[in-house]
C-alpha cells in the first residue's frame, strides 16, 4: 500500500513533465502517420459501408488509445529514471542531477574505485564534536565525521587538528566564549573549504557554510548561501584533479538557510550554467533516494 502511494506521489510530482512528453510522443506518432498518408490512405483499412460518424468515433477512439498507452510508457519511463543530465560544460564534462546515495559509489558508475571528491557543508568554525548540541548527528557535517571516527581514521581532535592544519592562511574572525561558548573559535569566512582525505578514495571538501548564535542555533542567509555556492564552483574547478564531484542539496535542512528544497536544486543548476567554463569534472546532485516523492529530477 506504502508503495502504491509513493507512486502516486512520484506521478503527481511529475505530472506536468509526463503530460508534456506524452504529448510530444503522441505528435511524433501522428506526424509518421501523415507522412506514411502520402503512399496509401487509412481509410481504406476501413468497412467500406462506414459512414462518416464511424469513422469519426473510430478516430477519436484511436487518438484515445494511443494517448493511454503513451502516458503509461512514458509515466513509466519517468518513474524509473534515477538520473539525469541537466548540463553540458564547456570541456565536455556533465552535470547530473540524480537520485541516490551520495557515499555509495554506485552514485558514480557501477564498480567505480577512482578518487570521488564529496562535497559536505559544515559550520564556519568547521567543528568536530559531535554531540547534539554544537554539531548534530542528523547533518551529513555530523554523519560523516561520526563515520571518520567509528572507522578508525580521525578523533575529534586529530580531525580538528588536520581541519586547522588546512586552513591555515585563511581570514577569519575570532570569536569570544560570550559569542560562542565551546568548540572552536575560529569562524571562517562563508564559502571556505578544507580537504581532507577520508577512506580511500574519498576526498571531503567541507564547505565552510553555516554559523552560529549564542545559542548554537546555525542558519545560512540568502546572500552567505550564494557567495558559498561560487566559491565551491571556483575551488572544485582548481581542486578537483578531473575526478567527480558529488554534493547534496547544499543549504537544505539544517543549514535554515529558508530556501526550499526545489529552488535551491534550481539555484544549483543555474550557478554550474553560468559558470559552465569553470566545470572541469563531472558533477553529480544527489537527492536522497528517500525524497523521490518529494522533489522531481524532471520538472527543474
Amino acid at each position: 500500500m506504502l508503495k502504491i502511494k509513493n507512486i502516486f506521489s512520484r506521478f503527481w510530482l511529475d505530472r506536468a513533465f509526463i503530460t508534456w512528453s506524452s504529448c510530444q510522443l503522441v505528435g511524433s506518432i501522428y506526424t509518421i502517420c501523415g507522412f506514411l498518408s502520402v503512399w496509401f490512405s487509412f481509410s481504406d483499412c476501413l468497412p467500406k459501408d462506414w459512414t462518416f460518424w464511424y469513422k469519426l468515433l473510430f478516430s477519436i477512439g484511436v487518438l484515445l488509445g494511443i494517448s493511454i498507452i503513451c502516458c503509461i510508457v512514458v509515466t513509466w519511463l519517468t518513474l524509473s529514471q534515477t538520473k539525469k543530465v541537466v548540463l553540458t560544460s564547456n570541456s565536455g564534462h556533465k552535470v547530473y542531477v540524480q537520485y541516490g546515495d551520495m557515499y555509495s559509489s554506485s552514485i558514480v558508475s557501477a564498480n567505480y574505485e577512482e578518487r570521488r571528491n564529496i562535497v559536505v557543508s559544515v559550520n564556519r568554525c568547521f567543528d568536530t564534536i559531535v554531540d547534539n548540541d554544537l554539531v548534530s548527528d542528523k547533518s551529513q557535517h555530523g554523519r560523516v565525521m561520526n563515520e571518520m571516527y567509528a572507522k578508525g581514521l580521525y578523533t575529534p581532535n586529530t580531525l580538528n587538528e588536520k581541519i586547522q592544519e588546512k586552513l591555515r592562511g585563511e581570514h577569519y574572525v575570532d570569536l569570544t566564549m560570550a559569542n560562542k561558548s565551546k568548540g572552536n573559535t575560529f569562524r571562517y569566512d562563508v564559502g571556505t573549504i578544507a580537504e581532507i582525505q577520508g577512506d580511500n578514495p574519498i576526498i571531503y571538501f567541507f564547505l565552510g557554510l553555516t554559523k552560529f548564535d549564542s545559542h548554537f542555533m546555525a542558519s545560512t542567509s540568502k546572500d552567505e548561501f550564494v557567495l558559498a555556492i561560487q566559491r565551491l564552483i571556483e575551488y572544485c574547478n582548481t581542486r578537483s584533479q578531473g575526478y567527480p564531484i558529488i554534493m547534496p542539496l547544499i543549504g537544505s535542512n539544517l543549514a535554515r538557510t529558508d530556501i526550499s528544497q526545489k529552488d535551491i536544486l534550481k539555484y544549483l543548476i543555474q550557478a554550474f550554467k553560468i559558470n559552465r567554463e569553470k566545470i572541469s569534472a563531472d558533477i553529480h546532485i544527489v537527492i536522497w533516494k528517500g525524497d523521490k516523492d518529494k522533489i522531481s529530477i524532471h520538472n527543474i
